[in-house]
């Protein structure tokens, strides 16, 4: 009998801990709710198979179009959309 290894593939989110500070410190928010936007980010790059550091305003549509965020509940989707516009905040796209 063969047992599946799962493997989890870190997601990198460039300049990551400057972005976390910068969520807490200039957005003001809290420190579990940095964790669930990174983790959020993270979800969108494996949702498109696109790297962060390749997000920009045109992944907005690319998350409309896609068949498995689309059969995501509003709220996921709403969050999601709310972690890449903070991102592209911070980059300044």
């Amino acid at each position: 009998m063969s047992k599946v290894v799962k493997m989890r593939v870190l997601i990198e989110i460039p300049d990551e801990e400057t972005f976390r500070v910068w969520l807490s410190e200039k957005r003001k928010i809290s420190d579990r709710r940095v964790v669930d936007v990174c983790s959020r980010l993270r979800r969108c790059s494996k949702l498109l198979q696109q790297p962060v550091s390749k997000m920009d305003h045109k992944t907005f549509e690319l998350l409309q179009n896609n068949s498995t965020f689309e059969s995501l509940g509003e709220s996921i989707r709403s969050q999601l959309r709310g972690a890449l516009r903070l991102y592209l905040t911070f980059i300044g796209n």
